[in-house]
């Protein structure tokens, strides 16, 4: 057995609280006489002096270092393992690691934080470049050469000139040519990623691409202030005697969007706005609580939580003319009873018969195939399946997208029932949405090849995104022991999990014990001489009512201190007496 050299580098690293951690970085190399192992090792220990330069690079680059330090301890692994390697040619770079990363733990630092933004970029990187060689590949020359043209100028003129260049050293001319190609492979990557399909977003490109392709007028451009004002001044140049667009123009129709999702975003800017300040939030839920005799909040298009452009679609369809009406409320409550450009924008898609019809499609997508699907995957019962044997579930997917797509009246039929449209049989899990386009079908004349160009869009996606399940596919061929192992991993999840849900349940259980011995204050007068411990108690009482509103009281972690815990209690009772009847608040003001 050949005997090991063991290079051991200990490095403190600094930081604001004095606190110093201890990294320790191991090369493990083999002894060997020949010349070509030595240079390997004078390599791989010219690494782990650059590695101490990176860890003692002071406090002030203490993030930097920290991302370089993990690029680095890719490379001495590289190394470690180099003679296995070498023999077996399996090929091992720093962005390999970078590929795997997941996510960080870490404090709310400044530092901490500067290193997660260091190591997402590192890992963008090597995800676009992963995708460029792929891509690469696929590209016509014809496409290629002009892309690979114009790197080459930048590339000459950002070192000044043909005539800088022409005297720049073979090694200066290389290392740029590498940084062009690099760049290069970036752009193509940046590319391909953008391209790589999601249902709902191959979906809604087919939807686009049909209107022009059937030749029919396609649903209402949803520009912005800006390109829409351009778009108008274009429209009315008395100066222009041709047919021609401007560049001004071709550019602003070309970035602006339009169609259902677009529509279904817009919806959730303004009506669920992520920020309280912004939006008509409240108004909104005052309003539909009016109408419709329960509380309700539009789903939450900002946040990238599954299905809430389809819930949006459906909640828009479903109540269609209470929200063309809460938008004219909204219009003429003001001194000047216009819209604003957001409002106006939504006005008008629902007004489009063919926003309407984009967005009955995504409500007819979401109930055939999206939420029994999700359902199948993670509905109750479900904690114990493995993903790697849903394989028969995403052929079923396939299937019914394909019967649709070649017998729409399934989902279009006035008689058209969940047996039959939803991909598991079960009931509609919108039945109010499913009626309200029944009723508007008769408006959507083009209800039905759109709806085809969106399950056909979709039925790629889910053939790309199965293909590792398919028959013969590493999934399929993996063995039972394979598998068990992928199970075991996932039942020790599950049962983490689980035991942070007992713990949830357990603080909440002891909360509410806790609150029902609260004597509730609704007297603002009265809150000025309690404490901040009994000021946390009487929020927490209203934390449990004001769930239905919204919950508007601010976190814990934004009420740093006595006056912010009596601001906000102060806030809170008012909203209940405002939401609940005088009779109410006398019987517990006489407990």
């Amino acid at each position: 057995m050949a005997d090991h050299a063991c290079m051991e580098l200990h490095a403190l690293q600094s930081s604001d609280t004095e606190v110093h951690r201890e990294h320790q970085c191991t090369l493990r190399v083999e002894r060997h006489k020949s010349q070509r192992a030595k240079g390997e090792l004078l390599e791989a220990r010219a690494h782990l002096d650059e590695l101490e330069n990176v860890c003692t690079g002071g406090v002030e680059k203490e993030s930097l270092s920290a991302a370089a330090l993990l690029k680095a301890n890719s490379a001495v692994t590289y190394y470690q393992d180099q003679h296995i390697t070498y023999h077996k040619k399996i090929l091992f770079i720093p962005d390999d690691f970078a590929l795997k990363l997941k996510g960080m733990n870490g404090d709310h630092a400044e530092d901490q934080q500067k290193t997660f933004r260091l190591m997402g970029a590192w890992k963008d990187k090597a995800t676009f470049a992963s995708l460029a060689n792929s891509a690469i590949l696929t590209i016509a020359w014809d496409e290629l050469c002009p892309i690979i043209d114009a790197a080459v100028n930048m590339k000459v003129m950002e070192a000044g000139g043909e005539v800088v260049w022409d005297v720049l050293s073979p090694e200066e001319k290389t290392i740029r040519d590498m940084a062009m190609m690099y760049d290069v492979s970036l752009r193509i990557g940046k590319e391909a990623f953008s391209r790589l399909p999601g249902a709902v977003q191959q979906g809604d490109r087919a939807m686009q691409a049909a209107w022009i392709t059937l030749g029919l007028e396609p649903s209402i451009i949803l520009a912005n202030k800006d390109n829409f004002a351009t778009l108008i001044l274009a429209r009315h140049d008395s100066t222009s005697t041709t047919d021609t667009t401007s560049a001004a123009e071709e550019r602003a129709l070309t970035v602006s969007s339009r169609g259902g999702v677009k529509t279904a975003g817009l919806a959730g800017a303004l009506f669920n706005h992520k920020d309280d300040k912004m939006g008509q939030q409240d108004t909104h839920r005052h309003y539909m609580w009016q109408v419709t005799g329960k509380p309700f909040m539009f789903p939450d298009t900002s946040n990238t939580r599954y299905q809430t452009h389809y819930d949006a679609a459906a909640e828009l369809t479903a109540n269609l003319d209470h929200y063309i009406r809460f938008l004219e409320l909204v219009r003429d409550k003001k001194d000047k009873r216009v819209f604003n450009h957001m409002e106006a924008n939504i006005y008008g898609a629902l007004h489009d018969s063919a926003t309407l019809t984009e967005l009955a499609v995504l409500v007819l997508y979401a109930q055939a195939v999206t939420h029994p699907y999700v359902w199948v995957v993670r509905g109750p019962g479900t904690e114990q399946i493995n993903i790697l044997d849903l394989g028969p579930v995403h052929t079923e997917v396939k299937i019914h997208v394909q019967r649709i797509i070649r017998k729409p009246e399934l989902l279009l039929l006035s008689n058209a029932c969940h047996e039959t449209g939803a991909m598991d049989g079960c009931v509609w899990e919108n039945p109010t949405a499913i009626a309200a386009i029944r009723d508007l079908t008769p408006r959507l004349p083009h209800l039905k090849p759109i709806l085809v160009a969106f399950f056909r869009g979709a039925l790629d996606t889910w053939e790309w995104f199965t293909a590792e399940f398919a028959p013969g596919g590493l999934i399929d061929l993996a063995s039972a022991s394979e598998r068990e192992t992928q199970i075991d991993f996932d039942q020790r999840v599950v049962n983490l999990k689980r035991g942070k849900d007992e713990e949830k349940q357990k603080k909440a259980a002891e909360l509410v014990e806790r609150l029902a011995g609260v004597s509730v204050i609704l007297d603002p007068v009265g809150l000025d001489n309690l404490i901040v411990k009994d000021l946390k108690m009487q929020l927490e009482w209203h934390r449990q009512w004001d769930i239905s509103d919204g919950n508007k009281i601010p976190k814990k972690s934004h009420l740093t201190n006595k006056l912010a815990h009596r601001i906000a209690l102060g806030d809170a009772i008012e909203r209940y007496k405002a939401h609940t009847p005088r009779s109410s608040i006398i019987i517990m003001w006489s407990r």
